[in-house]
């Protein structure tokens, strides 16, 4: 399409010479061929025009739609990386919450240092035995079907001595 113009404008030259050359008077159909020609260069032009505008505005759009999905990338990984933080913290503070102090636990059983056990329930008794081996207060509460804070309370009230 660059081309086109150059060639319309250099055949209009040509007609010219030519007309130049033969001394002869225009007629009036080399000279709308020349209006024509001139026309279609003009229309050439403006179209030219119109494309170079229209890829301007898509590369303008691509640039932005780059810059945002970077963003959306940015965003999204920084996002990602405070989640796994914060996953982080939580289990290490559930760790801690959840770890039991096995010495302490297996001397509540023996009742070395407390009271000795007083009526305690089957199930009481079941949650205790299973927190002397070391297992987790998740593992106790789905063994038994308690919840984890049920399981909590016992090893809690039992630690303090209490014993019922």
């Amino acid at each position: 399409m660059g081309n086109l113009p150059i060639v319309l404008f250099l055949l209009g030259v040509v007609f010219l010479i030519l007309g130049w050359r033969w001394q002869s008077p225009p007629s009036e159909e080399a000279m709308t061929a020349l209006k024509g020609l001139a026309y279609l260069k003009r229309e050439i032009i403006r179209v030219q025009n119109q494309v170079h505008s229209l890829e301007d505005k898509i590369q303008t759009t691509q640039q932005i739609e780059l810059k945002e999905s970077r963003l959306r990338e940015i965003d999204t990984t920084e996002i990602e990386t405070r989640e796994a933080e914060r996953i982080k913290i939580e289990q290490n503070e559930k760790s801690k919450l959840y770890s039991l102090k096995t010495r302490e636990q297996s001397q509540i059983i023996r009742g070395d240092g407390v009271e000795p056990k007083r009526n305690i329930s089957p199930k009481y008794q079941e949650v205790l035995e299973l927190a002397a081996e070391g297992h987790r207060i998740p593992e106790i509460a789905q063994q038994l079907l308690l919840s984890q804070d049920a399981v909590m309370m016992v090893l809690q009230t039992q630690s303090k001595g209490v014993a019922r």
